[in-house]
């Protein structure tokens, strides 16, 4: 029989046909994106391992170019000292590092002099003669209170300034975690000529099991494996780099000025000077969280407000996906559970599959990226996972719907109102 149906005073009554269309196709594309699930699981581990090989086998035939690269800091957490091994003691010959605090007195300034054993009011550090890698320059730069901007673009174009000759420009956050071959990997792109920008990427490693902080980490897992394709990559502020010669030519402390925002007005105006962006899918760092359901949901609005204002596409795309997901589940177990439509468990059942095969193929995508004990801190997330895809997905949501409601945010102790791309107010300070 066309339609569904259900029992009610021991007949059966018919929706009208164009409700059973809508059903269907709602139905339809849940299916759809159900499997796109263990697909982008499949070719994520197939093509990280090809890029990785690839980008291995380049590094080593290629000139390395001089890179410039900056760090804005603002205090210091448990792995400080962990982040200083890594960036000072890169696998690559010809690097030096910017690194930029608001003030002299910053506790990430102050650590990083008492490390390299050297006076308060040095302005440069030097490699040792005899090592032939790590940074072979430290300058330390204070950038004052910003006034107009975000105090980290604030503290970059500070930075900027202090650029000599330097082929690359490259970031990273000062909380970052990978190993000595990082900034090789995050660079050979643009050395050998496949790309002029280039980004890594975080995944979330939970630091307790907390129910927020596990639903953060599937969130966070979802958006990291859609990353990859140039069509629609986006960079990542804690690990991207760009060519010196895109640099100048997109005018990026022009492009920063008054900003909230550096790396995605970086992307949108690369991206409109029709630039493609390039994601080194091994550069996925594993990134400590311990999010609370408050902590979670600031952090959460705070992405999406910046995304909302700088790449406004991929909000709505957000806000699409996430929504299409729970229309289509919502309908189907009302389908099931309301107009007693046995026929609702069908897609039910295809969709549970799917999420299991996701879950096996993303374990295989999982061993290829990290190290045994990163996997085994994941373990429950993703065991929860196999349960609370749609609740995940709900939060989701909601996120990125909240960020529409607000005009400005709170980042690290200070409160911006936000009027335009490169109109930003600070409010006050703590």
């Amino acid at each position: 029989m066309g339609g569904i149906s259900y029992w009610k005073g021991g007949s059966i009554d018919l929706l009208h046909p164009a409700i059973t269309i809508f059903f269907k196709i709602i139905t339809a594309w849940w299916l759809i994106q159900a499997g796109y699930g263990p697909l982008k699981a499949w070719l994520s581990r197939k093509l990280l391992i090809r890029q990785r090989n690839r980008l291995e086998k380049l590094s080593r035939e290629f000139p390395q170019q001089s890179v410039a690269l900056i760090i804005p800091a603002k205090g210091v957490s448990s792995s400080f000292e962990h982040f200083l091994d890594l960036i000072l003691n890169q696998d690559y010959p010809n690097y030096r590092i910017i690194f930029v605090t608001q003030s002299a007195e910053d506790p990430a300034q102050l650590a990083i002099r008492e490390y390299l054993q050297i006076a308060p009011e040095a302005t440069h550090w030097t490699r040792p003669e005899g090592r032939t890698t790590g940074a072979n320059e430290v300058e330390f730069v204070v950038a004052g209170l910003a006034g107009d901007e975000g105090q980290k673009v604030h503290n970059q174009l500070a930075a900027f300034k202090h650029l000599r000759d330097e082929q690359i420009v490259a970031f990273a956050d000062a909380d970052i975690v990978g190993g000595d071959g990082w900034l090789k990997m995050l660079i050979t792109p643009i050395n050998v000529g496949e790309a002029e920008l280039t980004s890594g990427y975080r995944w979330f490693i939970p630091k307790s099991n907390h129910f927020s902080n596990l639903v953060a980490t599937n969130i966070n897992s979802g958006i990291g494996v859609l990353a990859g394709p140039r069509w629609h990559t986006l960079l990542w502020g804690g690990s991207m780099a760009l060519s010196r010669k895109v640099f100048d030519e997109i005018q990026v402390p022009e492009a920063l000025r008054g900003s909230l925002n550096d790396d995605l007005q970086i992307s949108r105006v690369a991206r409109e000077s029709g630039k493609e962006l390039y994601f080194v899918r091994s550069l996925m760092a594993p990134s400590p969280v311990d999010y609370s359901w408050g902590s979670l949901f600031e952090f959460g609005r705070r992405q999406y407000f910046q995304v909302l204002t700088y790449v406004p596409r991929y909000w709505g795309i957000a806000l699409f996906f996430t929504g299409s997901w729970l229309l289509g589940a919502g309908t189907t177990w009302w389908r099931l559970l309301v107009l007693r439509d046995p026929q609702a468990l069908v897609p039910i059942a295809i969709v549970a599959v799917m999420i299991l095969l996701k879950f096996a193929l993303r374990t295989s995508y999982l061993k290829e990226q990290f190290d045994q004990e990163t996997i085994r801190k994941l373990r429950t997330a993703r065991a929860l996972e196999l349960v609370t895809t749609t609740f995940n997905m709900a939060v989701h949501f909601v996120i990125v719907l909240s960020a529409a409601l607000i005009r400005g945010i709170t980042w690290a102790g200070i409160k911006y109102r936000v009027y335009g791309r490169q109109e930003t107010v600070i409010l006050s300070r703590d």
